[in-house]
């Protein structure tokens, strides 16, 4: 069901937009110079219901270029024992969670501060950044995503998985 909506409202959308367009190339004398005001205006039109997520996709990736990277020293790290810094879930305070943000962008993104501390001690041994996208007006004005899933992000997440170094490094959790 959610699907066939999707491509209802997107044959809905492409009609308009070729609506508009032929409107504005009605709009002009010469024939060539209609036709090319047409297509302009038509590919400027069509993405214009996903041109947030657009925009947000770019800057979910600037974030996870910079943001989502492990930061640790590897002689601090080796063979100890680490646990995940958690506190309560704002809505839900039995629930423990890492820290979470919204972050300033076009669509919503949360970014997560992950901090590895020493079981022992309590220092911070690892942190990271994750980042988490939902969908555009489009998406979230249908309500056809049960988590708000972007239409044109791939993937809509960044992490670093710390498995693969935990293991290298003799880490572990506890």
């Amino acid at each position: 069901m959610t699907g066939l909506l999707l491509i209802v409202v997107a044959i809905g959308w492409i009609v308009i937009a070729l609506a508009i367009a032929r409107r504005l190339a009605q709009g002009t004398k010469a024939t060539a110079r209609g036709a090319f005001v047409g297509f302009v205006a038509f590919a400027l039109l069509l993405p214009l219901p996903v041109v947030d997520e657009i925009i947000g996709g770019f800057q979910l990736r600037a974030l996870c270029r910079e943001g989502a990277v492990a930061r640790y020293e590897e002689d601090r790290l080796r063979g100890k024992t680490v646990r995940m810094r958690l506190e309560p879930n704002p809505v839900v305070p039995s629930l423990m969670q890492a820290p979470t943000r919204r972050v300033a962008a076009l669509i919503p993104i949360e970014e997560q501060t992950e901090e590895w501390i020493d079981a022992a001690t309590g220092e911070v041994l690892l942190s990271q950044k994750a980042y988490t996208a939902k969908g555009g007006l489009l998406i979230r004005m249908l309500g056809i995503s049960n988590n708000d899933s972007p239409l044109t992000i791939y993937p809509r997440w960044c992490r670093v998985n710390a498995g693969p170094l935990f293991q290298r490094l003799g880490v572990r959790e506890g």
